[in-house]
């Protein structure tokens, strides 16, 4: 049984060897906590970066994977969000609690590279604006029963209410 108790402790410890697979996880998880831009709500953080940990290893990806290799992807994960427009965004950064709760590590790191800053004023209005049409117009043009008209409207309303439009995507002219 002690063969077998170290031969346990030698595969799953590796690394930090000499301490209990609690306190290992809890120093993993408190430096990747550093790692992290924003520095608020410690313990419920910790909490988090634990159990993504334990998600990741258990297969939250689709298979289960080695504590070794979740620590180092989640390490470089963290240090790659750090670095990015989305990490640095003051105030605007996620708490790491909610980073980690929600799986953010796994999102595409492209979407992290978008910065809000290289739009001017104008460009993000009409971002704003663009995304409010398509929500709005979001059914597709379908004809009037019987009649093959594709022009009269949405689901097939001649006079289609603009009372659930913006303002200023309607014009000056209301």
């Amino acid at each position: 049984m002690a063969q077998q108790r170290e031969h346990l402790d030698n595969n799953t410890m590796t690394l930090f060897p000499c301490e209990s697979l609690s306190s290992q996880l809890q120093n993993i998880s408190a430096t990747i906590y550093l790692l992290y831009p924003r520095h608020v709500g410690r313990g419920h953080a910790l909490k988090a970066i634990e159990k993504a940990i334990t998600r990741l290893e258990r297969g939250e990806c689709g298979k289960c994977i080695p504590r070794e290799i979740v620590v180092a992807n989640l390490v470089r994960k963290t240090q790659l969000f750090a670095k990015s427009p989305a990490g640095n965004k003051g105030s605007f950064t996620p708490h790491p609690a909610t980073w980690f709760n929600r799986s953010s590590y796994l999102d595409d790191p492209n979407e992290w590279m978008v910065s809000d800053e290289i739009l001017s004023p104008q460009q993000r209005r009409n971002a704003r604006n663009h995304a409010a049409l398509e929500r709005i117009f979001k059914e597709p043009r379908v004809p009037v029963h019987g009649t093959g008209n594709i022009q009269q409207g949405i689901n097939g309303k001649r006079n289609q209410s603009v009372e659930g439009v913006p303002r200023l995507l309607r014009g000056s002219g209301d």
